[in-house]
């Protein structure tokens, strides 16, 4: 038995060596079995660090869901299936409201928490087939697949319900709320830059509303709300 060790010198395995007559094993056999064990701790490290970069490359470190890059990259997807199924697809852009009064007051540590308690209840309303991405900061985005408008209001109303709910800590019980854009392909736009300053122009509108008392924090672009 031989602990298999990374370049850290941390082990993070074991090579057993097996025989019908137990026997010490000779210099040959011993530098052999180094040397595989020495090959198998460089094979397991390099497996790791690729599966950490990969992680890294497409997904919020924080929240763990997918980042910007991941969110781009489903976004052209399926929009090139929208176009070939000739279906429809919702793009949303939500931003958490007040988030820099929850850093000042409450620090740093209370605010990364609220983003990852957020993220996560996102993540359990929408479907499978969705994505929910963190673009940077208290941003977040989504696509909505092959949902009709009206089922995406309802969606999004159970997001935004989602968000609201207390977040309770050892220190304190935090209040959030968020506001929401939303436009859909292809009335909105057929392209994916075009979709999100659709989305971005209804987010702000939704917060303007907000503040004049006059919407409960969702706005379409316009062209196919339900």
């Amino acid at each position: 038995m031989q602990p298999i060790r990374n370049s850290k010198e941390i082990s993070i395995g074991l090579f057993l060596l097996g025989s019908q007559k137990p026997r010490p094993l000779s210099t040959f056999e011993t530098e052999i079995v180094r040397l595989w064990t020495l090959t198998a701790g460089f094979v397991i490290e390099k497996e790791r660090l690729n599966r950490e970069n990969h992680f890294l490359a497409y997904y919020d470190y924080l929240t763990r869901i997918p980042n910007r890059r991941l969110f781009h990259e489903r976004l052209t997807r399926e929009l090139s299936l929208a176009q070939s199924m000739l279906t429809g697809r919702c793009v949303a852009l939500l931003d958490l409201n007040d988030f820099k009064e929850i850093n000042d007051r409450w620090g740093h540590d209370q605010g990364d928490l609220v983003l990852v308690i957020v993220a996560d209840r996102m993540t359990q309303v929408i479907r499978r087939m969705d994505t929910v991405a963190r673009m940077g900061g208290d941003e977040f985005a989504f696509i909505f697949p092959a949902l009709p408008p009206v089922e995406v209001n309802v969606m999004v109303e159970n997001i935004l319900r989602a968000v609201r709910q207390p977040i309770v800590t050892q220190a304190v019980t935090l209040e959030i709320s968020a506001s929401i854009g939303i436009a859909s392909y292809p009335a909105d736009g057929t392209d994916g830059s075009t979709l999100l300053r659709k989305a971005d122009i209804a987010l702000y509108a939704a917060k303007r509303a907000r503040l004049a008392g006059t919407s409960d924090g969702m706005k379409w672009a316009g062209s196919d709300a339900p």
